[in-house]
């Protein structure tokens, strides 16, 4: 999966999430694409997407999608009002991108506690790898 590809996905994931008021994308530059999400109780999370090709993909011709069984469901937090974390927005991009059913995913991940950023590492059957960093946050 390719980059304009994972960014569509990711934006319409996000568009179709519970607790999720809006959606829209984030135009940060010709490598990296951005979603900046309202959360319905006002919260606000601008995620980063930029991706690694599939082994031997030029990125030339067709995406070609690669599908097999897409990863199992995670419990799906509820943002609620209370202030937003960095782990928590983690925790919540992390289900919902587990829990599209895509049959082109095969992992999705949360970054570790280390990391610089907290973010969203997705595996794809194709071999193809998309990182979602989480940029900025911010609490009504």
């Amino acid at each position: 999966m390719r980059l304009q590809r994972a960014y569509e996905h990711l934006l319409d994931t996000l568009t179709k999430t519970p607790g999720v008021h809006a959606a829209v994308p984030w135009d940060r530059t010709e490598h990296t694409r951005g979603v900046h999400v309202t959360l319905d109780h006002g919260h606000q999370l601008w995620i980063g997407i930029t991706v690694a090709a599939a082994p031997g993909d030029k990125g030339t011709g067709p995406d070609i999608p690669v599908t097999g069984e897409p990863p199992a469901p995670l419990p799906s937090p509820e943002p609620d009002t209370r202030p937003l974390t960095p782990a928590t927005a983690q925790t919540f991009l992390t289900a919902a991108l587990a829990n599209t059913g895509n049959a082109e995913t095969d992992t999705v991940y949360g970054y570790t506690p280390a990391a610089t950023r907290p973010g969203v590492g997705i595996r794809f059957h194709s071999g193809a790898r998309a990182f979602c960093l989480i940029h900025r946050h911010r609490t009504p």
